[in-house]
């Protein structure tokens, strides 16, 4: 599934800036809002690119630029179709076309926004509430004004609540419902209307140096198509911002345009008048002479003569010498072995070999019993009296 991924306000861009009089300055802070812009233009081409696929039963995500885009004032001033913003609020009125042609009718709208940058306001306001309304007449960006400005439905399609102190990001308008019927009946589509009854907001408009106004469309097979028939699940959420890629190398040189046809030949103009006759002039050396002609081809060949008689048998050569010996014949195969001789006699035994050393001592042997206790000794004398 193809994701678009839009800028949170963590990833705002292009980034707030310090004024200055620098025209490089502005150039530098300016260079990076185009790049942005031609990356999302070729994202938006591959995006339509892959809409047949749809088809084959898989979600798609297609993005469009408008057509046209631009916004009245209520004091009957010309629009400014070409210029850089979109205004909207008590007083102005904005416009925008998409061409959704590269859509088949048989797909179906799961989700569309419709998504505006917005590049500052008028006045810091508390809430700002932006309305989305169909329109329903024919209309041309450049030369309108509010007196021939087209007829919008009064019922909104999709009402946004913008935080009156938010800039520099983006806003968006559900126009599910809305998308739907214009790819149903492509002729009923003639753009939509945005118009709040606060301050002035600027969006960028299609020819500014922020990113352009796109309508961001989500498409798959409708339940005719879809051979299972299942009910679309939920769209899921919108997937982090990536960080934003180093500045792509300049394309090359295009090539030369082809030369443009040759322009038709002027008419022949009218001849002159015959001049005088000139004067004869001296005679001319005599010239060399001229090249030898050709040799002429060969004529035709004579008939062929009678055969000759034949010869007479020479004498037999003497006999040749005789050859050289042949080389010697390959040595033959080795015969079989003979049979086993018998036994020879006993040799004489040999003398006796040395003695071997002395064992180890053995172990010593378990004591033997107790014997009988001796005889009692004799009384001893008695001792002296004590003093």
């Amino acid at each position: 599934m193809l994701r678009w991924a839009h800028r949170t306000a963590e990833h705002r861009w292009p980034p707030r800036h310090r004024a200055t009089s620098s025209a490089q300055g502005r150039a530098d802070r300016r260079w990076p809002v185009r790049m942005w812009c031609v990356v999302r233009s070729v994202l938006a081409l591959a995006l339509i690119a892959a809409l047949p696929a749809a088809a084959a039963g898989q979600v798609s995500i297609a993005t469009f630029n408008p057509s046209q885009d631009t916004f009245v004032a209520g004091r009957g001033k010309p629009s400014r179709g070409k210029g850089p913003y979109l205004l909207v609020g008590k007083r102005y009125r904005s416009f925008l076309k998409f061409d959704l042609s590269p859509i088949p009718e048989s797909l179906f709208v799961r989700e569309a926004k419709l998504r505006l940058f917005l590049a500052g306001q008028g006045r810091r306001q508390d809430t700002i509430s932006v309305s989305a309304h169909e329109v329903t007449e024919e209309w041309e960006e450049s030369g309108m004004t509010v007196l021939n400005a087209p007829a919008g439905q009064l019922m909104e399609e999709s009402v946004t609540e913008l935080d009156g102190k938010v800039g520099w990001d983006f806003v968006e308008w559900d126009l599910t419902e809305l998308v739907q019927l214009w790819i149903a009946s492509p002729q009923t589509n003639y753009g939509v209307m945005l118009q709040a009854s606060g301050q002035r907001l600027r969006f960028a408009s299609r020819e500014g140096l922020y990113p352009v106004p796109h309508l961001l469309v989500v498409l798959e097979p409708s339940g005719d198509d879809d051979p299972l028939g299942g009910v679309p699940g939920p769209v899921g959420p919108t997937g982090q911002t990536g960080p934003t890629g180093v500045t792509g190398p300049a394309g090359p040189t295009g090539a030369i345009g082809a030369t443009g046809p040759t322009g038709s030949t002027g008419p022949t103009g009218a001849a002159g008048a015959t001049g005088p006759t000139g004067a004869t002039g001296a005679t001319g050396s005599t010239g060399p002479s001229g090249p030898s002609g050709a040799t002429g081809a060969t004529g035709p060949g004579g008939a062929t003569g009678p055969a000759g008689a034949t010869g007479v048998t020479g004498p037999t050569g003497p006999s040749g010498s005789a050859g050289a010996v042949g080389a010697t014949g390959p040595t033959g195969p080795m015969g079989p072995t003979g049979p086993a001789g018998a036994d020879g006699a006993d040799g004489a035994t040999g003398p006796a070999g040395p003695t071997g050393l002395t064992g180890p001592v053995g172990a010593d042997g378990a004591t033997g019993p107790t014997g009988p206790a001796g005889a009692d000794g004799a009384t001893g004398p008695t001792g002296p009296a004590g003093a």
